[in-house]
């Protein structure tokens, strides 16, 4: 990774934050001396940059999270211009104030007979980076207790040295922060024993943390992601968090690094003793008693419980389905997803109810990249569809990250990201938490038709993945038992072929399809289509049928197997998938015969259409433009694939409720207190209904609910691209929900889900919620 100066001229501030204006008190006046100015003695004002000023991490595991945080923070590490350093935080602190805490005693500042000031308690050449945990610890504390008082109740900052204090797993003390900003207050709770680094400070209780350092380096990769570790506990334990900002101190100078959704810069190093004004406020900066300023999202606020010090109430503010103000309470009992990436969409699901009838929401934030399509379109698309999310409301430029950092930062990869709220229907946890075979088959399957009822609206999802498939309802009728969620990466299925394409970096990297894998660096990248798609559900039904033995069950030789498709090489994961096609796998005997011919049914067929995308691809006598068109026209074909999926689901599904109805049958008669059973007797029990599917009949052989419902023409882009140019999109743009003059479709009705009843559904509305 590399550095680059980011020289810049203009400036964007956060609540607080005031321009330099000319002739005003700044830390270049010469009652700080020039900036050849030595101490007392001889205090070095140029640090040696070839020493490293990061602490090694000998953990292999932590390194691999490191090296995991490089790829994700980008290839550059960018540098603002110290002007800009200088100008943060100018209106944290009165001048008065800080002019006379740096006069008085207590500050610990001093000026020599040359005129020379410099902070009297740092070592002049420390030799360990002990010698500067306990003088670095102090100072900041003086800096915040005379500065920074804290006058709201409830609401404390204080400064730990957390690299000396005695730790909680002491086998992990490189990996933890030499000094801490202990805090408390509406969005920090007290952090679980075990999840502390130090007794009483874990990554929920800090505002910021602290780097030391010996000297200065060039090194900025080694410094970033190091403080990325820490940095990514801040942003997972503070789901509310924006942004978080850190520091990284030696004896004679301090940077700032900066985390957000679009990844990372760093300020240069300054001379803290050439320049005490900018490093007060530095500090008061990270240390601000103000959660804004800290880089929290204060429409979400909690209450803590005194008693236990973590969270016993919340709230979460937005707008309902009538563009009206409305705060939900939070479940403050059920902790909410996060992403754990920093540069990403940082998805963040609140659990909450509404504050009127008490109806269970799932509350989205997430940043997409500014420019693109919300999320939103393509919810509308998805409107009464049932086995796909449903949308009740939705607020969008909630936050910028290009308000954080400074303006036109001529940082060629960073792409600014904004911040939107959705609020959803309730539904049950991730598939993984089935309870019954057929509720996990059933989930998938219903996940499936909803997938393509979408393509129907000519919307690809384009992010199937385990986690993105929830369980319906305990009582969800055929149709409902799984849902489709997380339209993020969504895209209309004849937008321009730019758009369209197959990408690695977009969807959950596990679930990508060997083509989209292979197409990494490929001269000819096809667009990605519904069979990528199927291909990833392939993956999801793998993944349980293989990697759980029973619900709750892991099979720790197959999370092994699994974990080598998440290879950063995409042809080494591509390869992996390849492999796995081509064995033979038995799921555990508890799945049974049913789900063994449904996995292996489903693994021919995509093992079938791997094969003909790579014979086009492998025929050299095609130019790159000819066998693109080749690999388009082959993923335009949507009905026989979906059909022949279906039909092994169903026929699975019928095996399994016919097992499970006469498991319970069995468990009736063998349970009868009278020895004599009589066909009579036999008859006086009520119609069984399957366990897996509760309150449903047991189901009957049908017909595919997809006869007749090809969808070709809903994926023949024609001329489109020419009669569609895609103009940017910008928030002061209203986007329409609708897709931009999408082909007319064969048919408007919305395939059959139900197997037992073979009427449309498509005037039917998921409305429900329930409890997890």
């Amino acid at each position: 990774m590399k550095a680059k100066p980011c020289p810049s001229t203009h400036f964007f501030y956060l609540p607080g934050y005031t321009l330099p204006t000319e002739g005003s008190d700044s830390d270049n006046d010469s009652t700080e001396g020039s900036s050849s100015s030595a101490s007392k003695s001889g205090r070095s004002s140029s640090p040696d940059p070839s020493q490293s000023g990061t602490t090694p991490t000998a953990d292999p595991k932590a390194g691999a999270l490191k090296e995991a945080l490089i790829r994700d923070l980008g290839e550059d590490v960018h540098i603002t211009d110290e002007a800009w350093t200088e100008s943060l935080y100018r209106s944290i602190v009165e001048q008065v104030e800080l002019e006379a805490f740096l006069s008085s005693g207590v500050s610990g500042y001093v000026v020599n007979e040359t005129n020379a000031g410099y902070w009297k308690d740092l070592p002049e050449i420390p030799v360990l980076k002990e010698e500067l945990y306990g003088p670095l610890t102090s100072l900041m504390t003086r800096i915040v207790d005379q500065l920074s008082p804290v006058r709201e109740k409830g609401v404390t900052r204080e400064v730990v040295n957390s690299h000396t204090a005695t730790l909680s797993h002491e086998g992990y003390k490189e990996q933890c922060p030499d000094i801490s900003i202990k805090a408390t207050g509406p969005s920090f709770q007290k952090s679980k024993a075990a999840d502390e680094f130090a007794p009483g400070i874990g990554y929920s209780t800090v505002a910021a943390v602290i780097d030391v350092s010996l000297e200065q380096t060039s090194k900025e990769i080694d410094e970033v992601s190091q403080l990325a570790m820490y940095c990514r506990h801040i942003f997972l334990e503070q789901p509310n968090r924006n942004f978080v900002r850190s520091l990284i101190v030696t004896h004679n100078s301090v940077r700032l690094v900066h985390y957000d959704r679009s990844g990372v810069y760093v300020t240069p190093y300054i001379n803290i003793h050439q320049h005490p004004r900018t490093f007060i406020r530095l500090v008061l900066g990270i240390t601000s008693p103000d959660e804004r300023v800290l880089g929290l999202d204060t429409s979400i606020q909690w209450s803590i419980d005194k008693a236990t010090g973590r969270r016993a109430a919340g709230t979460i503010d937005t707008i309902d389905g009538h563009n009206q103000p409305i705060r939900y309470n939070l479940d403050a009992g059920q902790p909410p997803f996060v992403r754990s990436g920093i540069r990403d969409r940082g998805t963040t699901c609140w659990h909450a109810y509404h504050p009127v009838t008490g109806k269970r929401v799932i509350i989205k934030d997430a940043w997409r990249i500014s420019g693109t399509r919300s999320e939103r379109e393509y919810l509308e698309a998805a409107r009464d569809i049932p086995g796909v999310v449903q949308m009740l409301s939705y607020q969008d430029d909630i936050a910028e990250t290009q308000h954080f950092r400074p303006v036109n930062p001529r940082n060629r990869h960073f792409e600014s990201r904004v911040k939107s709220r959705l609020v959803l229907e309730h539904y049950g946890s991730s598939v993984i938490h089935f309870r019954t075979r057929a509720q996990a088959i059933g989930a998938i399957r219903d996940a499936i038709v909803g997938h393509y009822n979408l393509l129907l609206k000519s919307v690809l999802h384009r992010d199937v993945s385990l986690q993105n498939i929830l369980l319906g309802a305990p009582d969800a009728p055929v149709g409902l038992r799984g849902i489709l969620i997380d339209l993020d990466l969504a895209i209309w299925t004849h937008s321009p072929r730019a758009e369209i394409q197959v990408d690695v970096l977009k969807g959950t990297y596990r679930f990508l399809s060997i083509a989209v894998l292979r197409s990494a660096g490929a001269k000819c990248t096809p667009p990605h289509d519904f069979l990528d798609e199927l291909e990833a559900f392939f993956y999801v039904l793998s993944h349980i049928l293989l990697l759980f033995k029973g619900p709750g069950v892991r099979d720790e030789d197959m999370v092994e197997m699994f974990e080598r498709w998440d290879n950063a090489n995409p042809e080494h994961a591509s390869d992996s998938k390849t492999a796995f096609l081509m064995r033979s796998w038995t799921p555990s005997q508890w799945w049974g015969s049913a789900a063994q011919d449904l996995f292996t049914g489903f693994k021919t067929l995509i093992f079938s259409i791997q094969n003909e995308k790579d014979a086009l691809r492998n025929r050299i006598i095609y130019e790159p433009e000819s066998m693109r068109k080749q690999l388009e026209d082959f993923g335009k074909v949507v009905g026989d694939q979906y059909e022949k999926v279906l039909k092994l689901f169903d026929d699975a599904l019928l095996v399994i409720e016919r097992e499970d109805r006469e498991a319970v049958e069995s468990d009736a008669l063998s349970t009868e207190p009278n020895p004599l059973i009589t066909v009579a007797s036999i008859n006086a029990f009520p119609p069984s209904r399957s366990p897996s599917v509760p309150g449903a009949q047991p189901a009957s052989p049908q017909p595919s609910p997809l006869k007749n419902s090809r969808p070709q023409a809903s994926l023949k882009r024609g001329t489109e691209e020419e009669a569609h140019p895609e103009e940017p999109l910008t928030k002061h743009r209203r986007v329409s929900a609708e897709p931009p003059n999408p082909t007319p479709l064969p048919s408007k009705e919305l395939v059959n889900l139900s197997l037992a009843n073979q009427t449309l559904v498509s005037e039917k509305k998921s409305s429900f919620s329930l409890d997890t």
